[in-house]
């Protein structure tokens, strides 16, 4: 789950950007969630970003993504100012997308999901590397909801 996305970030900025989230961290506590639907950012143009998403919001996980916004915006960093959105970024087609793939989508993105359900436990830093299959993604760091 994206709970915050930094886009490009200095090395030596990691270091501070966890030492900003670590106390949100050790005051969170575990969010259940149930991922039950498809959609593209954005919604109603030609799609960047297919997700996976809550149609539920887990008011635990929108607490923690709106607590992290907070303590990054204080030490300097640049914030998403649109409302959170729970979702795990499943891709990123390439454009111009092709008809079919398009229509797949919409088809794929407009027919009931079984919601899947899962605990989130922890806040984790990823990595993401573009490759010629798609991006790589490494954890950096892991930090555990709870302390």
């Amino acid at each position: 789950m994206t709970v915050h996305f930094f886009g490009v970030i200095e090395e030596a900025d990691v270091e501070r950007a966890l030492a900003a989230v670590s106390p949100v961290a050790d005051a969170a506590v575990r969010c259940d969630i149930a991922l039950d639907r498809l959609g593209s950012f954005p919604p109603r143009a030609a799609p960047r970003v297919l997700w996976l998403g809550a149609s539920a919001e887990s008011m635990e996980l929108t607490t923690l993504a709106m607590r992290c916004r907070e303590v990054l915006r204080a030490a300097r960093f640049a914030v998403e100012e649109r409302p959170f959105r729970a979702h795990c970024t499943l891709g990123r087609p390439r454009l111009p997308w092709p008809e079919t793939s398009s229509a797949a989508w919409r088809r794929a993105s407009a027919a009931p999901l079984p919601a899947m359900r899962f605990s989130a436990d922890r806040l984790a830093l990823f990595e993401s590397r573009p490759g010629p299959g798609g991006a790589v993604y490494t954890p950096l760091r892991t930090l555990l909801l709870g302390g």
